[in-house]
C-alpha cells in the first residue's frame, strides 16, 4: 500500500477537491487512482492500520467451507458460487460497499446458498439473488435503525434527528461540522443532559457551519465509522 500526504494549507485546491467539508486530518482510500466511499478521521496508528488492513484485500475471499469463514472473520457473508457467475458478481458489488465492516466469503459450488455469520449467530438469506436485495439484507443485519423521519432532515427541540439509515448522509458526509449526542432513553444522565443539549442546539442554530444532532443509541447503530 502506498501512502501519501497532502499539506492542506499549501495544496488548498487539491485538498478541497477531495475533502469538501474542510475537516482535517482526513484519511482517504483510493483504488486505481480514484477516490472510494471510504474516508475516516483517524488519529492513532492502530486505527489507521485496522482501516488499511480491512480495505487492502480482494472484495470476495474464497474459503473451503462455512467453518473456515466463521473462524477467519468476526462477521462474514458466506455463499456458494462459481467465480464470475451472476451471484458472484452481485456479491462483489455488495462486498465493495461494506469492506470495512464485514467479509464476503465464497465456497466453490452452484449459485444459491447465502448466509450471514455474525459472531455466533447465523442468518440464512431467502430473498432474490441480486445485488440490491442482498445489500438491503446485509444492511438490515449490520445496522439497527428506527424508521427515517418523514421529511428528513428533521429537527426536534433544536437538534437534528439522526437514525441509523441517515447517519452516513447527515453525519459522516455532511458538509458542516456535526456535534452528535448518542443517548439512551433509560439513561438518567442522558435525561439530565438532553434539555441542555437542545438549548445548545437552539443557541447555535444560526451558525452556518455547525449542526447539533442526536441519535438514540439503543435503537440505532452506524456503519462505516
Amino acid at each position: 500500500v502506498a501512502f501519501a500526504t497532502v499539506e492542506a494549507s499549501e495544496q488548498e485546491r487539491l485538498a478541497k477537491k477531495y475533502v469538501t467539508h474542510g475537516r482535517y486530518p482526513q484519511l482517504l482510500w483510493f483504488t486505481n487512482g480514484q477516490p472510494t466511499q471510504y474516508h475516516r478521521t483517524l488519529r492513532t496508528a492502530k486505527a489507521i492500520t485496522d482501516f488499511v488492513l480491512a480495505l487492502d484485500r480482494d472484495p470476495v475471499s474464497f474459503v473451503k467451507d462455512q467453518e473456515e469463514a466463521a473462524t477467519s472473520f468476526n462477521r462474514a457473508v458466506f455463499a456458494t458460487a462459481q467465480k464470475g457467475s451472476p451471484l458472484y458478481r452481485d456479491l462483489e458489488v455488495v462486498a465493495r460497499k461494506h469492506m470495512d465492516v464485514l467479509a464476503v466469503t465464497v465456497q466453490e459450488g452452484p449459485d444459491g446458498l447465502v448466509k450471514m455469520l455474525n459472531e455466533k449467530q447465523v442468518s440464512v438469506y431467502s430473498g432474490d439473488l441480486n445485488a440490491a436485495k442482498l445489500d438491503e439484507w446485509v444492511k438490515s443485519i449490520i445496522m439497527k435503525s428506527e424508521p427515517v423521519p418523514e421529511g428528513s432532515p428533521v429537527f426536534q427541540d433544536g437538534s437534528l434527528v439522526v437514525v441509523g439509515r441517515t447517519f452516513e448522509e447527515l453525519v459522516v458526509r455532511a458538509n458542516k461540522d456535526v456535534a452528535l449526542l448518542v443517548y439512551a432513553p433509560w439513561c438518567g444522565y442522558c435525561r439530565k443532559v438532553m434539555p441542555v443539549w437542545n438549548s445548545f442546539g437552539r443557541a447555535v442554530s444560526a451558525v452556518p457551519s455547525l449542526v447539533v444532532a442526536k441519535m438514540d443509541g439503543d435503537q440505532n447503530s452506524a456503519t462505516n465509522v
